[in-house]
């Protein structure tokens, strides 16, 4: 009897030492569990502010920034594309021996009406014997162009080709908003191939008039034979003026590091006079 009741209390005695040890796993079970969902939880949280306070520090909000001043290359050519133009002009030059031979200038042009007006520089077209206008496109179309009126101290030409319906380049008609900082973009083609284009970017550093009321802008762009004639600029594609290697060389300015140009309003002025005067 003796034996038979101690054997049953020991066998009790494991079983409820076996139910403690299940109950101590349980726990610990369920402690790590709290854990795991409290560090996830806690987790969550440090994110969520660690991303706002990151981006209220970095991010601008779009609302307070003048869409002109947003810094888009892309969308400057995207939308000048179809008026930036190449040009060839062929002139035949004698040489102190009488020989003759025929040089071919190439330059940028833009569009400035849509009945095919055009606005270069005058220095490569000067004594041109022919001129053509490559319209950059996948038909690669050339037109022959005639020089409807210049003005040899801003080096500007007025470029006339037959046709209709041409993407004009739009020209800022007031520059009074202009302000220094503005970012610029400059756009070249000369060789008037699809999608050849020399971009350069910069921005307005100054100022300047001259005496009869024309007005300078002055950059930090480089101008040079790949976009001289073409457009500069700003970032919304509205035309501010047009690059001129020979008008810069003409005020010994130095063109990797700046440039000037003759003020997108008195280009229009210009140009208006030199239409006026062929019709």
């Amino acid at each position: 009897m003796g034996i038979n009741n101690r054997n049953t209390d020991l066998h009790k005695g494991r079983i409820i030492f076996k139910e403690k040890n299940i109950k101590c796993f349980k726990k610990e079970i369920l402690n790590v569990f709290i854990n795991i969902l409290i560090s996830i939880i806690f987790g969550f949280i440090g994110s969520v502010i660690f991303i706002t306070i990151y981006f209220d520090f970095y991010n601008i909000d779009d609302s307070k920034i003048n869409l002109k001043y947003d810094y888009n290359i892309t969308q400057v050519i995207n939308r000048l594309n179809q008026s930036v133009v190449g040009i060839n002009a062929y002139i035949r030059e004698v040489n102190n021996r009488g020989d003759h031979s025929l040089v071919q200038n190439n330059m940028t042009g833009i569009l400035y009406s849509e009945d095919g007006y055009i606005v270069t520089n005058f220095y490569g077209l000067n004594n041109a014997n022919k001129i053509y206008v490559k319209i950059p496109s996948t038909l690669n179309l050339v037109k022959e162009a005639k020089v409807v009126g210049y003005n040899e101290k801003y080096d500007i030409c007025l470029l006339k080709i037959d046709g209709n319906e041409y993407v004009k380049g739009v020209f800022k008609e007031n520059i009074s908003d202009v302000s220094h900082g503005l970012k610029v973009v400059s756009i070249g083609n000369s060789s008037g191939d699809f999608n050849s284009y020399h971009v350069n970017s910069g921005i307005i550093s100054g100022f300047d008039i001259f005496d009869d009321g024309i007005k300078i802008i002055k950059t930090d762009v480089n101008v040079n034979f790949s976009n001289t004639g073409g457009p500069i600029s700003d970032v919304n594609g509205e035309i501010l003026g047009i690059s001129s290697v020979k008008f810069n060389d003409s005020y010994n300015i130095h063109k990797e590091t700046s440039s000037i140009l003759i003020s997108s309003q008195d280009i229009i002025k210009l140009i208006e006079e030199m239409i006026e005067g062929a019709t």
